[in-house]
């Protein structure tokens, strides 16, 4: 063919794959359904309006577009017949989420000082996800449940959890950084975004004269995060503000965490369990949620990144989904999470090829990647631009021994109460538990069933290759160009961590050989309460007590089981 009429060929065909990614996902459906009734219902409005009282025209309008939407539904959406049952019961839900909605922004101007003009985007917020949900379970019987239904559970558990800081020290989520940076940068550029002074890339009242864009950390591209800049404005404390948003991330954490160790097989309890973890581990809370906010919100989206990146590999997802969720993930402006995101692309490639996956969900993934790399200079270039002036500038390949932890002190992830000596700021040693992971990680590694590593490797060889090259990393040099403080490699080194546990505790535990095992998770644990002590002897009584939970708790654990 010509050149022009291949071209135009190939871009039929990208347009008809597209389709095909959309018409396989009922949220897309769904969308589509919406964006086709907001034009039907608008239509109608306006040929009605000048034969019409404008009351009348627009109760008209919405019978119609009622009426379409309720058709489209079931013929498109749910692929399901109308019914009688389901076409007197589509209104009535419908009215009862346009009800939702209006009391959510009703809330949202009376509680939080909301403007009315945007009051109905927070109503929207909720009502757009519940008619989904409403509509489907009215047309089709479907309610929430198996993966969905767990991570619900997840979101709630994790949400409860990150509130215990708070009963402590109410201003858990308003310290250090976030305390002299974040918060009021966030509040800053939720005035700037709803006065519509936007985009922001200079303000010359801020610190050190305000290069907004090139300070990448506060997400001015992340749409997500513009959001809760402007939620911060709303509700103007800014402890209030920090504990709400903070929250928000390390549930989303929690829930993306929980979807990719099932992506990788691991079964909904396992899944359950670490996802519940990773958000209240040692580095996670103590660090990135207390004050550094800019790695929080980075964080949180990379395990949805990966996901969504592991089921474009699977073919189950769309690329457009992986390049969305992908660039939520690098548009949050962390460069750890950039590098991360860049990590987790290499690792689905080599898990492509080691599963023998073809050269489609490969070229899918390297497609994805290539898009998603073109979105990085909008974000990242002012900070490249400007690192020749920053005080990191001479310091590319250093090691000052600040903030880089020991193997043993990254092994030793079980004790809550034990607190490394890493040289830390303005002291000599760490005082929060910045390397636990999960109590229950290592205890259990002597009941893990170890036989088929193939098997193993070939279902999480991305994982695994990042948890090897983050364990690496974590007790590297201090600067490495761009990047410093290694302990800030933790928290991805736990994710991928994560899934491996969780696979492998799926697996099943063994309980052949049950006095060496019971042996050898004795042993981890007076090895884990001697490193803690040897540590921080004044400590002793809370490393006992420590000591004495974990056993407890694993007890229940082997009790359950039985």
């Amino acid at each position: 063919h010509p050149p022009g009429r291949a071209g135009g060929r190939t871009g039929v065909l990208g347009r008809s794959a597209m389709w095909q990614h959309l018409s396989r996902s009922e949220i897309g459906r769904f969308t589509a359904v919406g964006g086709a009734n907001t034009t039907v219902h608008y239509a109608v409005y306006l040929a009605l309006w000048s034969l019409l009282p404008q009351v009348a025209a627009n109760i008209a309008a919405s019978v119609v577009a009622t009426s379409c939407s309720y058709l489209l539904n079931c013929w498109f959406t749910f692929r399901v017949p109308p019914t009688l049952r389901s076409s007197l019961l589509f209104p009535l839900s419908n009215v009862g989420v346009a009800a939702l909605g209006a009391g959510v922004a009703a809330l949202s101007v009376g509680a939080f000082g909301v403007d009315p003009v945007f009051a109905p985007l927070a109503g929207g917020s909720v009502a757009v996800p519940a008619t989904f949900l409403v509509n489907r379970a009215v047309l089709t019987g479907r309610t929430p449940g198996g993966d969905w239904r767990a991570a619900l559970c997840v979101a709630g558990l994790v949400a409860v959890l990150c509130q215990l800081p708070v009963l402590v020290n109410p201003s858990f989520y308003f310290w250090d950084d976030s305390a002299a940076q974040f918060l009021p940068m966030w509040h800053r550029l939720g005035e700037r975004l709803l006065s519509g002074d936007w985009p922001p890339m200079l303000d010359v009242g801020a610190w050190m004269g305000g290069n907004i864009a090139a300070e990448t950390l506060f997400g001015i591209w992340n749409p997500v995060q513009l959001a809760n800049c402007a939620l911060v404005v709303w509700i103007g404390d800014l402890a209030v503000a920090g504990a709400v948003v903070k929250t928000e991330y390390l549930v989303l954490l929690g829930v993306g965490t929980f979807l990719l160790c099932r992506a990788y097989g691991a079964g909904r309890a396992v899944a359950s369990a670490v996802a519940v973890a990773l958000p209240v581990s040692g580095f996670v809370l103590y660090f990135e949620a207390a004050t550094w906010s800019g790695g929080l919100v980075g964080f949180a989206w990379l395990p949805w990144a990966w996901w969504s990146l592991r089921r474009v590999a699977d073919g189950a997802a769309s690329p457009l989904t992986a390049w969305i969720l992908c660039f939520l993930c690098a548009a949050a402006g962390d460069p750890y999470g950039a590098v991360a995101l860049c990590c987790v692309f290499a690792g689905v490639l080599v898990e492509s090829r080691v599963r023998g996956g073809g050269r489609r969900a490969a070229r899918a993934v390297l497609l994805t990647g290539v898009a998603v790399a073109a979105t990085l200079p909008l974000v990242y270039f002012p900070l490249l631009a400007a690192s020749s002036v920053s005080w990191r500038s001479g310091l590319e390949l250093f090691n000052v021994g600040q903030l880089v932890p020991r193997a043993t002190d990254l092994l030793n992830a079980s004790l809550p109460s034990f607190v490394p000596q890493i040289r830390s700021f303005g002291s000599f040693r760490m005082t929060v538990p910045a390397t636990y992971f999960a109590w229950f990680a290592v205890p259990l590694l002597a009941w893990v069933d170890w036989r088929d590593p193939g098997v193993l490797w070939r279902r999480c060889g991305g994982p695994a290759l990042l948890a090897v090259g983050y364990f690496l990393w974590s007790i590297g040099p201090s600067n490495v160009w761009l990047f410093r403080w290694p302990l800030r490699h933790v928290a991805v080194l736990h994710l991928a961590l994560a899934v491996l546990l969780s696979v492998l505790l799926s697996r099943g535990l063994r309980t052949d050989h049950f006095k060496a095992r019971s042996a050898c998770t004795a042993g981890v644990l007076l090895l884990s309460g001697y490193l803690a002590f040897a540590a921080w002897p004044a400590q002793a009584g809370k490393h006992l007590v420590s000591l004495g939970l974990v056993g407890l708790l694993l007890a229940v654990a082997g009790r359950l089981r039985s």
